[in-house]
C-alpha cells in the first residue's frame, strides 16, 4: 500500500511581502510535529482503509516512484516531481488526440516543453522570444484543497479560502496569478469565456480557479513575447503537496486538460476576436 506523508504546499506556508521581501511566521520553519503529520493513502474512509490491509501499528518505509495512490479506483497517482510533469502529459495527450482525430488544428501550434520555470520562467521567456505567438494556453500544476466531490477525503490542513483548485474536480481554468505583487499573468477575457464555454458544451470536467497569489508559470513570460503583447491563459491540473518530496494528481484532471485543449485547437484560429475591447 502506498501513502504520501502530507503537509500544507508551501505556497500557502508563507506569506510573500512584495518583490524584495519575504516574512516566514514563527514556527512555520520548524519540523512539524510527529502527531501533526499525516498519511494519504487515497481512502475514502476508515473501511476502505482496512480493506487495503492497513492497521493501526503496521510499519511504514519511504517509497518515490510512481504509484497508484490506493487501488486506482479514483485515478490518483503519486511520485516525485508531478510538478510539470503533469502538464507534459497533458502535452502529450492532446497531440495522440489530434491525431486519431485526423483533424489538424486551425492554426499552427507550437507544443512547448520550457526548461527553468522554477527560476525565473527562463525557459518560457526563450521560447516566447523565438516563436512570438499569436495566443498561449500554458499547462501547469496548481494546490488543491481537498478530495474528490464524491467524498475521495479532504487533505487535512488546507481549505478551500488557501488554495483555490479541488482534485478530481477537473482542469483549472485560471483568471490570474501573481508570484509577487505587481508580476504574473491576468488571463486574457475572452480566451478564458471560450475556454469556459467550450468545456460547458462539450461536458469536460472543469472549474474555475480565481486570482491565486504566490503561484505563477510560463504564460506570465509568455503575454509579453511579442509587439502588443500575446493574449495568454493558464489551465490548471490540481495537486497536492506541491513542491514537496512527493506530489499527487488525479489522472482525470490530466485527460480533462488535454480533451479540453484538442476542443480548443479545433476552434481557434485566425478570426477568433481575443481583443480586451
Amino acid at each position: 500500500v502506498y501513502g504520501v506523508v502530507g503537509t500544507k504546499p508551501g505556497h500557502i506556508l508563507y506569506s510573500f511581502a512584495g518583490a524584495e521581501q519575504r516574512e516566514y511566521p514563527p514556527g512555520r520553519l520548524e519540523v512539524p510535529n510527529y502527531d501533526d503529520l499525516f498519511v494519504d493513502v487515497g481512502a475514502e474512509s476508515a473501511e476502505e482503509a482496512r480493506e487495503m490491509g492497513l492497521r493501526p501499528g503496521i510499519e511504514m518505509t519511504y517509497a518515490r516512484d510512481l504509484q497508484w495512490l490506493g487501488d486506482g479506483r479514483h485515478g490518483l497517482v503519486t511520485s516525485r516531481a508531478l510538478d510539470d510533469r503533469v502538464g507534459c502529459l497533458a502535452l502529450l495527450e492532446t497531440m495522440r488526440e489530434l491525431r486519431e482525430a485526423g483533424k489538424r488544428p486551425r492554426a499552427d501550434v507550437y507544443f512547448t516543453f520550457c526548461t527553468q520555470e522554477e527560476i525565473g520562467l527562463r525557459g518560457a521567456i526563450v521560447a516566447g522570444s523565438y516563436v512570438q505567438p499569436d495566443v498561449c494556453i500554458g499547462v501547469d500544476g496548481t494546490i488543491s484543497a481537498s478530495g474528490f466531490g464524491i467524498g475521495a477525503g479532504p487533505s487535512p490542513g488546507t481549505s478551500g479560502a488557501e488554495a483555490p483548485s479541488f482534485l478530481g474536480a477537473g482542469v483549472g481554468i485560471s483568471y490570474g496569478d501573481q508570484s509577487v505583487p505587481g508580476r504574473g499573468l491576468i488571463g486574457n477575457a475572452r480566451l478564458n469565456t471560450l475556454l469556459v464555454d467550450l468545456a460547458r458544451q462539450h461536458e469536460i470536467p472543469h472549474q474555475l480557479e480565481g486570482h491565486a497569489t504566490y503561484i505563477t508559470s510560463d504564460a506570465a513570460a509568455i503575454q509579453y513575447a511579442r509587439r502588443g503583447g500575446c493574449p495568454s491563459v493558464t489551465l490548471k491540473i490540481p495537486m497536492r503537496y506541491t513542491h514537496g518530496p512527493v506530489e499527487s494528481c488525479s489522472l482525470r484532471d490530466i485527460s480533462a486538460t488535454a480533451r479540453l485543449l484538442t476542443v480548443a485547437l479545433g476552434v481557434i484560429g485566425a478570426d477568433t476576436d481575443l481583443s480586451f475591447a
